[in-house]
């Protein structure tokens, strides 16, 4: 191939293709591609465009007016999630500090995922340009800044303005409905394995994505209902609920356990899991942070148990290292 190489070459030919059997295939391919430029930089659309299919709704005309979204917490999660809103059509801005900011005009929001890349310019504001003229400010902060978070999106919050947690724990709703009140407050479960790269490209690590949005009372199942027509349009498993508090409890057993047991033991689950005692102490974590839901009124449900103990009663082909 690189011997025909340097024969086009010699012929000074533009493009050498040396698999093509007839070059008037080429010439053609060129031929139509330069006959194409000049329509592909228009800065209009042409008319067969300018009318929408009513048969075929996109997503991004899923409402009349687009659900306008502030998300607050610009890591691996709001950024990938915020991402995947703007795709299905929400009117979306990022609340960050003056870094990311320029960081994301320079190059703009990249979410690397197996469930599809991402790359969008995107529209951002810091603290002192917050207005309240949003729908749903979207909380994906760290957990030990909600209180900073709260002050923050406090200009935010008019009257119609709803508020969802994606935050690990409990606590988290319990605040957030003492300065907004129980009905602007909706319940919301989120796992996803992000990172954040130096770059301020987002890292998806596996394909598991999933959201669950409920109600946590009457007053937000409108709004539950809105944001649910956005998200199902987005990949990954999603639910809107009726009921989100046995999601919460069921996924604050799993974090709790789970970090108890990577506090003590210092490693992570899977090295716990192949140790000669990690199943059974894991078993006891779990059964530990059960009893607390179930005491404080949320018995699991038989299949979120099951899925949590699964990983334990499965044994390592290895067997377990001591």
């Amino acid at each position: 191939m690189v011997d025909a190489a340097l024969v086009g070459l010699d012929r000074r030919e533009l493009v050498t293709i040396p698999s093509l059997p007839d070059i008037a295939d080429g010439e053609a391919y060129t031929a139509a591609r330069l006959h194409l430029g000049p329509n592909l930089s228009r800065n209009h659309a042409v008319d067969r465009y300018k009318t929408v299919d009513s048969t075929r709704p996109s997503p991004a005309r899923s409402q009349e007016i687009a659900m306008k979204i502030l998300v607050l917490g610009a890591g691996a999660l709001g950024g990938s999630y915020g991402a995947r809103l703007l795709e299905a059509g929400a009117a979306v801005t990022f609340l960050v500090r003056h870094t990311r900011a320029d960081q994301w005009q320079a190059s703009g929001l990249v979410v690397q995922s197996p469930l599809g890349h991402v790359a969008r310019t995107v529209h951002t504001i810091t603290r002192d340009q917050v207005t309240p003229d949003d729908d749903l400010v979207l909380l994906t902060c760290h957990t030990s800044d909600v209180d900073h978070a709260i002050a923050a999106m406090a200009p935010t919050v008019a009257e119609q303005t709803g508020i969802l947690p994606w935050l690990n724990g409990m606590a988290t709703d319990d605040l957030l409905d003492q300065h907004g009140g129980t009905g602007r407050v909706l319940g919301g479960v989120a796992s996803i394995a992000a990172t954040l790269a130096p770059s301020g490209q987002i890292l998806h690590l596996s394909p598991g994505d999933t959201r669950l949005i409920g109600q946590r009372a009457e007053a937000t199942t409108a709004l539950a209902a809105s944001l649910d027509a956005v998200v199902s349009h987005t990949p990954g498993t999603r639910r809107l609920s009726a009921d989100m508090a046995p999601d919460l409890w069921e996924k604050w057993v799993m974090s709790a356990a789970g970090a108890a047991m990577t506090c003590v033991r210092r490693g992570p689950i899977g090295a716990i899991l192949h140790t000669q005692d990690g199943r059974a102490r894991i078993t006891q974590a779990l059964d530990a942070c059960a009893a607390v839901a179930r005491r404080s009124g949320h018995v699991l449900r038989p299949a979120a148990v099951h899925t949590m103990h699964a990983p334990c009663s499965t044994r390592h082909p290895h067997g377990p290292r001591r």
